[in-house]
């Protein structure tokens, strides 16, 4: 069968029609699935194939917007919305997968606002999935989902896993899937993809203890993105009513109007300096994904809700998000583990020795367990102890021991390195010599 098949082929290859098949959604030059397909044909296994009949629609364009308008008055609201018109644009602005995760309280709306998003492209309740998944599973449908938001429900569904959470970050994060063998020898296609990733959760998705790498890819975003629980039971029934038309009305408008998309670029690149100009201390990468949302917003307004000078207001509304973001400082790895080294020492001062002005030392408090000497408000630790703080808050020993000395916060020897030596017990002992705002000694 297979010989007489391509037997066929090769005879009447002439007269066959030639037909693109790509196995991604998103663009494809100047078309668009599932949204402007053209002549292009989308190749998936049958377990994708159900993903993809997640795409259809339901009700009219004018009863979604009819619907969603009066909620556009939240920021919140607005911002999540405008991350899943801005998965679109990702591409033509050379931006990196983000993730947007809204956070907080249970029954403040999380899940009904990531319905009303999801319902610009298909039916939220089969596009969503939870965390309650693997690696493998999330990143396949990344890589379908490419150029398209991909939203996952209910952080907390991983429960205390922050590993887990860590990893789905930086490997979504990065667009780009594993490399892997295939059965045949070889290895496998590697994925790709652009997306804007929306998540929720009780919780925040970073930690206190989690790398700069994790921090500057989320925007973790809190509060209310409806004014009442009623709201919020409202938005799912709309969700549910109306879907699937909005998002291919802008992708039309979009390819229509901006056939090039250059004229996209230069306006992304103005919200950028802008915001630039008037905020203080926030990571680079918040304010560029801040920008494409912004930019998603005036279009939004502007293709779908027929709002003039709209671009004042939707810059209000990204401004608004991003104050609500961490800062640099906040978001330092070297000054969260000085802080937290900080708070440590003080509260176990009890189990360091105290020399005063005169050069005696006094014991720890009996029964304790001894970490060191204080001197004249500096807390010289074992390395062994500050090491096991350390690791056991998922913190790099050298990495924080690195940083700190870089910064001062430590004093470093005669040779430079890390460790300087102080006589205890009347012998040398290798020390931490960590700097507090402590500025009181306990016998002056």
């Amino acid at each position: 069968m297979v010989t007489y098949l391509d037997s066929l082929f090769a005879e009447n290859k002439d007269i066959f029609s030639i037909k693109r098949t790509v196995t991604q959604l998103g663009w494809h030059g100047n078309k668009f699935l599932p949204c402007v397909p053209g002549d292009i044909i989308l190749d998936v296994d049958r377990n994708g194939q159900k993903w993809i009949d997640a795409y259809e629609e339901s009700g009219k364009l004018e009863e979604w917007i009819e619907n969603i308008r009066p909620y556009r008055y939240n920021n919140i609201f607005r911002g999540m919305m405008g991350a899943s018109f801005g998965a679109t644009l990702l591409k033509d602005l050379s931006h990196r997968t983000v993730f947007f995760h809204l956070w907080g309280d249970s029954r403040v709306g999380k899940t009904a606002l990531m319905k009303a998003a999801l319902s610009v492209w298909g039916n939220p309740e089969a596009l969503m999935v939870s965390f309650n998944a693997t690696k493998v599973g999330l990143e396949r449908r990344a890589s379908l989902f490419n150029d398209l938001p991909l939203g996952i429900d209910e952080k907390q569904v991983a429960g205390d896993n922050q590993t887990f959470i860590d990893n789905i970050v930086y490997m979504l994060g990065t667009g780009s899937g594993k490399l892997r063998g295939s059965k045949t020898g070889g290895t496998q296609a590697i994925s790709n993809w652009r997306s804007f990733i929306l998540t929720t959760g009780e919780e925040p998705i970073s930690t206190m203890t989690s790398q700069t790498g994790i921090i500057t890819r989320v925007l973790e975003i809190t509060g209310k993105p409806f004014y009442s629980t009623e709201e919020a039971a409202k938005m799912h029934e709309i969700s549910e009513s109306y879907y699937g038309t909005a998002g291919k009305k802008f992708v039309e408008e979009l390819i229509h109007r901006y056939p090039k998309r250059n004229e996209l670029k230069e306006k992304y690149k103005d919200i950028v300096s802008k915001l630039k100009n008037d905020t203080e201390n926030k990571i680079s990468t918040h304010i560029t994904s801040i920008a494409v949302i912004i930019l998603a917003d005036m279009l939004e307004s502007e293709i779908l809700f027929n709002e003039k000078d709209c671009e004042q207001r939707s810059y209000e509304m990204g401004l608004d998000l991003l104050n609500n973001l961490t800062t640099i400082t906040e978001s330092d790895i070297i000054e969260k583990a000085y802080d937290y080294i900080h708070s440590w020492v003080i509260s176990n001062k009890n189990q360091f020795e105290i020399t005063d002005v005169r050069g005696i030392s006094t014991h720890a408090a009996y029964g304790y367990e001894r970490y060191g000497i204080i001197d004249k408000g500096k807390y010289y630790i074992l390395p062994h102890i500050l090491q096991g703080i350390l690791e056991k808050q998922k913190m790099s020993y050298r990495k924080i021991l690195k940083g700190l000395a870089d910064r001062d916060y430590i004093d470093k020897d005669n040779q430079g390195r890390n460790l300087v030596t102080k006589r205890w017990d009347g012998q040398t002992q290798r020390f931490i010599a960590f700097k507090t705002d402590m500025r009181e000694c306990p016998f002056e």
